[in-house]
């Protein structure tokens, strides 16, 4: 069988949507040439990671119902995770099987399955969005992690705060993570590290700031952020799925939701007390002071998220999911 994926990455979208599809494609036990990435070509866009993957990848003129029917085959699935497509699209559309990822339950969506990624369990909110007949997958199950995430063994239990990863995604428009290593750089005591995407637009400036910074080091693009989670103490960055990589690997973490569809989930994950929510860098010192000066509330959450990290993405949903 064929799965044609629609989703988009650029400086202003973010990579989340592509790489989360990633795991998805990954899970689904497909060849890589039975998968097909449809994009429109903004700055910023995946396709070179896409096609060193070696999933095939087509360039979409438009975001209409006839740009893709022009790619996709009858007898295929079509999975879209885009906020821009909902039913006035969908409706149009000639695949066998449509599967819809949306955590936001704020348009409408003519498909035969939706899966809410977001971990949240509640059906309701999304009864007004489909149709009677549409297959709603909501849940902890359809979280789609890579598989390197859900290994039990990497989930050691943080009990002292010595290293701290930043990290907010490919792009980081508004510069958080210098914003925050400035903050960092002055606790001495601490190791920190800065991820940064190939897109982001403060490159220079982040290589000329751990230039000058004893204690904190930068990684470009780097192709697998697991070393680093099992390296870390405490994770400071952006909501969605890397908040549950986070979980899944036990590492505790503070999220500042970067775009307004992190803010529900950020609020959730904060109540159940597996990440601590922070909305303003001025707040962020005195938070960090108070786990350090109390490094039992790390090792507290750090157990919380073991606790629950078996639930992640398993079974593995996907291969069914996708299936004529």
């Amino acid at each position: 069988m064929r799965l044609f994926i629609r989703a988009d990455a650029s400086t202003t979208l973010g990579s989340g949507h592509v790489k989360r599809c990633f795991a998805i494609a990954e899970r689904s036990n497909l060849a890589p040439a039975d998968v097909c990435f449809l994009c429109l070509p903004h700055d910023g866009h995946l396709g070179d990671d896409i096609q060193a993957r070696r999933f095939q990848l087509r360039w979409l003129a438009d975001n209409d119902a006839d740009s893709l029917n022009a790619e996709i085959t009858p007898d295929a699935t079509l999975l879209i995770d885009h906020y821009a497509i909902d039913e006035r699209i969908e409706s149009q559309l000639h695949a066998n099987k449509i599967v819809v990822l949306d955590g936001q339950a704020t348009q409408r969506h003519h498909c035969n399955t939706l899966v809410d990624p977001s971990g949240e369990s509640d059906r309701q909110r999304h009864a007004r969005s489909l149709k009677a007949t549409t297959q709603l997958c909501v849940g902890p199950r359809y979280i789609p992690l890579a598989t390197r995430f859900l290994d039990a063994q990497s989930r050691p239990l943080r009990q002292r705060l010595t290293a701290v990863l930043i990290c907010f995604g490919g792009t980081d428009p508004s510069n958080l993570t210098q914003r925050i290593a400035a903050t960092l750089c002055k606790h001495l005591d601490l190791s920190v590290t800065l991820i940064a995407g190939p897109q982001n637009a403060h490159l220079a400036s982040l290589q000329q700031f751990v230039a000058t910074a004893p204690n904190c080091r930068l990684d470009i693009a780097p192709t697998d952020l697991k070393p680093h989670y099992l390296a870390a103490d405490l994770a400071i960055g952006a909501g969605g799925v890397m908040s549950w990589e986070r979980i899944a690997m036990a590492l505790p973490s503070i999220v500042l939701p970067i775009a307004d569809n992190q803010r529900r989930q950020t609020r959730a994950l904060s109540q159940q007390q597996l990440i601590w929510s922070c909305d303003d860098l001025e707040n962020l010192e005195a938070l960090l002071n108070l786990i350090k000066d109390d490094p039992q509330q790390l090792t507290a959450q750090s157990a919380r998220c073991k606790a629950i990290a078996d639930t992640i993405g398993v079974p593995n949903p996907w291969p069914e999911l996708i299936r004529d």
